[in-house]
């Protein structure tokens, strides 16, 4: 069990560990409290220099200084990415298919049932410039960004996609396609990447609680495929 405590935050020896470390301790991922400023409408930061940003943005741009990049909404850049490297082309109806109900077979013409074997060979002959055009196709000009998921970018999905390698993502999707409709919901609120590591943090602001689909995803996926994944409390300053 790994405890990390935010710089300049002294930690008290006689302090009870907090449900959020206890449940860290239990699943056997790592633990952080990281001190923020808090604002008005549920609203932080980690520094007087920074923005007031909702709670996931402002530990994001913690994390960021630290020379990792970053996304902060949860399953939206994961499951955007499987999307992107299962099909050879993306056209047509396939834009606007969640990537579930492509796994599910969740379609209407029969055109649009691929198999999952299929889906999942795909991603590992997928190569950066299929990526870029079936994000491209996925998305609606002139902004480029994804109808259901705007803070999904062509940068950030390249990144991952680089970080990950095909191996890895192909991995996660076998997983998540055993049940694409369970498996969609609970991912942790940041993915990181520098270099080739890829790490996953759960944002906990005060009063918030991991969910049920929260620990399916890290006991059922990330931590089975050795994934480094934390629970970040958030401590007000």
């Amino acid at each position: 069990m790994y405890r990390h405590v935010y710089r300049g935050m002294p930690s008290n020896p006689f302090q009870l560990p907090s449900n959020t470390e206890q449940l860290a301790t239990e699943l056997g991922v790592k633990y952080r409290r990281l001190q923020l400023e808090a604002g008005g409408r549920k609203l932080w930061r980690y520094d007087s220099l920074c923005a007031w940003r909702g709670v996931e943005e402002a530990a994001l741009a913690y994390f960021m200084r630290d020379g990792w990049t970053g996304h902060a909404q949860e399953r939206s850049l994961i499951l955007s990415l499987i999307k992107a490297a299962s099909l050879p082309e993306i056209k047509g109806r396939s834009r606007d298919i969640f990537v579930e109900a492509l796994y599910a077979q969740n379609v209407c013409f029969e055109e649009d049932k691929f198999t999952k074997a299929w889906l999942l060979e795909n991603i590992l002959m997928a190569d950066a410039v299929r990526i870029e055009s079936n994000f491209q196709s996925m998305t609606s000009p002139p902004a480029q960004v994804l109808r259901f998921y705007p803070t999904v970018t062509l940068s950030k999905i390249l990144g991952l996609y680089s970080a990950l390698g095909n191996e890895r993502l192909h991995a996660i999707a076998r997983i998540f396609a055993q049940d694409p409709y369970t498996q969609r919901s609970g991912w942790p609120d940041l993915t990181l990447w520098r270099g080739q590591d890829v790490v996953f943090k759960e944002v906990k602001a005060p009063g918030d609680k991991l969910q049920g689909s929260q620990e399916r995803i890290i006991t059922s996926i990330l931590r089975p495929l050795g994934y480094d994944v934390e629970l970040v409390e958030i401590i007000p300053k």
